[in-house]
């Protein structure tokens, strides 16, 4: 009897290792197939475009217009410290509303020829020195736009954050009445900061890959033939550099509310962006204090064409959700 409950033990033993093994064989083709498909298909780990390639990529934009009877200049790009409300404040009485945690970014951009118009607002030359620009330059943090011209960001993206944006204004227009504290008076311009199109934002910001530490161009134009002509070679240019063109985005300056030209009369404009709540904070203080931007700025060398096809104001949605608390 003994003999026999061994050998029913060895049977069972047996089996139950045969089974496994089979199991063992049935289960690592599926591992393997399964890990392949990870590999061919599966989503691409995204690896941050170096800034020293964007600086190519401007290189060849700027050279391009340049060279087809544009003047095509490099403007500057920088965050507005709290430090620098001291200068605001003594310019124009205020700091627009500035937060000392999440400071603005800020476009500068060189007067354009024929730009007689002086600023509403001129740079600060304490800013510009903080900068290490000159004041010979003609810098405008808020600057007259003809009808025809546009003005090009090539960057990438913050890092991870609850929210960033891109967001062109109307700064100011010649404006008869009083200054008040909600729309202050300068040099005999009201100042509007009035959004002009929807904000470019991490959640509707075209782009290729991740949103954050990503490359992204911004085009700023009223005119849609520029702007068709500026897509167009960056849609050459870009794969060079293995960049999907899938990364440019437009902002609308709508000719039918706003008033274009270098006129005294015309409207002034800048574009501000903003970060809120980062993840990491000290890799955001990189960030600000050597923002990964560049800006061009592209005029016709010709007298401003007003008849080519112009964009025109489309209402911004609105921003609340409906849910009352």
């Amino acid at each position: 009897m003994k003999k026999r409950h061994k050998k029913t033990n060895f049977l069972l033993i047996s089996v139950i290792a045969i089974i496994l093994m089979i199991l063992v064989i049935l289960t690592i083709p599926k591992m393997i197939i399964k890990e392949s498909k990870t590999i061919s298909t599966g989503k691409i780990i995204y690896s941050p475009i170096d800034f020293e390639v964007l600086k190519n990529v401007k290189s060849e934009l700027k050279n391009y217009f340049q060279s087809n009877n544009y003047w095509a200049e490099d403007g500057f790009f920088y965050y507005f410290f709290k430090e620098y409300c001291l200068y605001a404040i003594r310019d124009t009485g205020s700091c627009s509303g500035n937060n000392p945690d999440t400071p603005y970014g800020i476009y500068l951009v060189k007067r354009a020829p024929g730009e007689y118009a002086t600023s509403t607002i001129p740079m600060a030359p304490e800013i510009l020195q903080d900068l290490g620009l000159s004041q010979q330059d003609n810098w405008e943090s808020m600057w007259r736009m003809r009808s025809d011209e546009a003005i090009v960001m090539i960057a990438l993206t913050p890092p991870e954050s609850t929210y960033y944006s891109y967001l062109p204004y109307l700064y100011s227009r010649p404006q008869s009445g009083e200054s008040t504290s909600v729309s202050p008076k300068v040099n005999g311009r009201l100042l509007y900061y009035a959004a002009m199109d929807s904000p470019l934002n991490n959640d509707n910001i075209n782009i290729s890959e991740s949103k954050f530490n990503s490359p992204i161009v911004t085009i700023l134009t009223a005119d849609k033939t520029l702007d068709k002509k500026i897509i167009d070679q960056l849609k050459i240019i870009l794969p060079k550099y293995g960049i999907s063109t899938a990364i440019i985005n437009t902002h609308v300056v709508p000719t039918d509310i706003v008033k274009t030209g270098y006129k005294n009369q015309s409207d002034d404009f800048t574009m501000l962006t903003r970060i809120i709540k980062p993840n990491n904070k000290t890799l955001m203080q990189e960030y600000y204090e050597n923002p990964p931007v560049l800006i061009l700025r592209i005029v016709p060398n010709t007298p401003e064409n007003t008849s080519s096809p112009k964009f025109k104001f489309t209402p911004i949605p609105a921003r609340e959700t409906g849910n009352k608390e």
